[in-house]
């Protein structure tokens, strides 16, 4: 149980570090969503530890590494398509390149 209270505690101070740190460094780079940047960073380090508390104290570890597992699986997911739909026309126009090098 002092585990899973340390983790909690350690992710507090870092969420609440990651957070201000990754929204001003998007600031600084004149992100306009710096702010919703800095909370998903909060909010991803917070279930991460609540993931891992959970575990500690024995919660149902079946369910939790499936949890867990699905998670990944979801953001890994989201990222493939975010990059592959968003860099459609770059491989479109790289492909058409390599076309027509390899006519010449």
């Amino acid at each position: 149980m002092i585990v899973a209270v340390l983790i909690l505690f350690v992710a507090a101070l870092v969420a609440e570090a990651a957070e201000r740190l990754i929204a001003g460094s998007a600031r600084a780079a004149s992100i306009q969503t710096a702010g919703f940047i800095g909370k998903i960073a909060r909010y991803a380090i917070w279930i991460f530890a609540l993931l891992a508390a959970l575990d500690q104290l024995n919660v149902a570890p079946a369910f939790m590494q499936t949890l867990f597992t699905g998670i990944v699986i979801a953001v890994a997911l989201a990222v493939g398509l975010a990059f592959g739909l968003g860099g459609q026309k770059t491989a479109e126009r790289y492909l058409e390149r390599l076309s027509d090098e390899m006519k010449k």
